[in-house]
């Protein structure tokens, strides 16, 4: 047994980075030892809590992965099943999680994407708690695919940036990286954002080459095959299309071939080259067939369709496009995927009116008007978040400069403050000076009346006791107190025998202004604020040599 758990544990070391590369070596690799224990763990009256070790769970969650990219679907289930049991067997929380996401993957392969992002959500928390960062970033990108499905390119987006991020705080794998930035194409594509999505297919053919990645480097071809399909420049589609298919077919990346035969058959059929046209398509829809792919599956059978329903294919063959057609619609509509639906019907209702069958012509039309007046809302609804989409990822973009210019900017946000108090005082003195002119008006007139000296008392009064000026006081004082916050506090705790006026002129002088500017701010005479001045420095005990408003500029 150990014999076996140590040769297994050598073996997963090596294989670690080979799952991706060479799925069906690390299948071959593991395989023996593997179905040994296997058999043991089956075997009854073995203590199966010596038999689930994490080499053992180890070996068979890389076995399930060998397998379902190697498209051994049966197999899989069988192993995966076995993996989740002994997992849980074992009450090993990391492979209980990662057994779930394995699980989680298959279930996106087979389109059931509800189950799969459940799955997925709840694991989430797990793997963060654990730190398995690189399994984290998978999940994300995993979501990211869901969420593309369902033409939610926000969500898309959001788990992408949130991908994007933990990579960078936790650096694993340059193929975590490749898969990330080729999320980003596939997205910007669904926006039709070309520029966005070359740049980052352009990133993915960097990381490719310095790393000597020739799937990845194939993979990066076909995006870009696909901008230019967008593009409608198929001439240029297809040479990208055969360069993938070179790279690949060479190196024997053989289960990306069916999706870049389809690509290339569409791409021959844009540009009316029909028989090379056909050649592509069967061979895709036999390859999707072969792995059990439907939703692919299901895009070959409409191109084939169209390629059979068109007349100027000299092999064209009407009853075998309805054929393809309702192929192509039976996986639409037991999916729910109401825009693939749509545009199905409505390539239907054209290729049924060449054909002169003018009535189902007619209700096929009629048909995709009502799905596209279903899904109306739902599409403005989706122009609104790709507005969303694209602030937000400016967004982001932005973030590292905004938090650079922080400090900057409060330090603008200050120097406009104390500006800004400036401005206020001038303000305010300016109101004072012009009060002070209306006080020498009335006491003008006043005084040639015979009850003048009661009424220049009354007015004096008023003049003193303004509600005017009793607002401005206190917008100027929160203004200074917003610059110079500790100023008074610390002013009356040194000096508590300091009168309430005796503070508002020190508050004025720290300010920099007159005693005439004072006097004419607070309504009073000039020598009335001589006075304050004295009766403060008195209080405050400052000597001879040092002027007031030298000792207040230090508090």
């Amino acid at each position: 047994m150990n014999n076996i758990l140590e040769v297994l544990s050598q073996t997963l070391s090596y294989l670690d980075t080979q799952l991706y590369e060479n799925p069906k070596v690390v299948k071959e690799k593991l395989e023996k030892p593997l179905n040994t224990l296997v058999k043991l763990y089956m075997t009854d009256g073995i203590d199966k809590e010596n038999v689930i070790p994490s080499v053992f769970l180890n070996a068979l969650l890389h076995y399930s992965y060998a397998l379902l990219f190697t498209e051994e679907i049966s197999e899989f289930i069988l192993y995966s099943d076995l993996l989740v049991s002994c997992a849980y067997n074992s009450t090993n929380k990391e492979f209980i999680v990662l057994s779930e996401q394995i699980i989680a993957k298959y279930e996106i392969k087979i389109c059931h994407f509800e189950s799969a992002e459940k799955r997925l959500t709840n694991i989430s928390p797990t793997l963060i708690e654990l730190e398995k960062f690189f399994y984290y970033q998978g999940l994300l990108i995993d979501l990211q695919i869901i969420a593309l499905h369902r033409n939610n390119y926000f969500l898309a987006l959001e788990h992408l940036i949130e991908a994007q991020k933990n990579f960078n705080m936790h650096p694993t794998t340059f193929r975590v990286e490749m898969a990330i930035l080729s999320g980003f194409v596939n997205v910007y594509l669904s926006l039709e954002q070309f520029e966005k999505a070359f740049e980052y297919s352009n990133k993915c053919k960097g990381v490719a080459l310095q790393n000597n990645d020739l799937r990845t480097l194939g993979e990066t071809s076909f995006r870009l095959a696909t901008i230019y399909s967008r593009q409608k420049k198929h001439k240029e589609q297809i040479e990208e299309l055969e360069y993938a298919k070179k790279i690949l077919g060479e190196n024997n990346h053989l289960d990306i071939l069916p999706i870049v035969n389809a690509a290339l058959g569409d791409a021959y059929y844009r540009i009316k080259e029909y028989d090379e046209a056909q050649e592509s398509l069967l061979q895709s829809l036999e390859l999707f067939r072969g792995r059990n792919d439907k939703k692919n599956e299901a895009i070959a059978c409409l191109k084939l369709a169209l390629l059979y329903a068109d007349k100027n294919f000299e092999n064209n063959d009407f009853e075998r496009a309805k054929d393809y057609f309702n192929s192509a619609e039976n996986y639409a509509q037991v999916h729910k995927m109401d825009h693939f639906h749509s545009a199905i019907l409505d390539d239907k209702a054209k290729v049924f009116y060449e054909w002169g069958d003018c009535n189902n012509a007619y209700t096929y039309a009629i048909q995709a008007r009502e799905l596209a007046d279903k899904i109306l809302n739902e599409t403005s609804l989706q122009r609104l978040r790709e507005l969303e989409v694209r602030y937000e990822v400016q967004l982001k973009e932005k973030e590292t400069k905004i938090l650079q210019l922080t400090n900057e900017q409060l330090n603008t946000d200050l120097l406009f403050t104390k500006k800004e108090l400036v401005m206020k005082s001038t303000a305010l003195l300016e109101q004072a000076k012009a009060i002070t002119e209306l006080k020498q008006q009335i006491y003008k007139a006043i005084h040639q009346l015979d009850t003048a000296e009661n009424i220049v008392r009354a007015v004096r009064t008023a003049l003193k006791e303004s509600t005017l000026l009793k607002e401005s006081w206190e917008k100027y004082q929160e203004l200074f107190e917003h610059i110079n916050p500790e100023f008074e506090k610390n002013l009356r705790k040194d000096f508590p025998s300091l009168s309430k006026m005796e503070c508002k002129v020190s508050i004025l002088i720290r300010s920099g202004l007159t005693s005439i500017q004072i006097a004419e701010l607070l309504s009073v005479s000039e020598r009335t604020v001589e006075n304050h001045r004295y009766n403060v420095r008195k209080k405050l005990s400052i000597p001879a040599e040092e002027s007031l408003t030298q000792f207040l500029n230090k508090y």
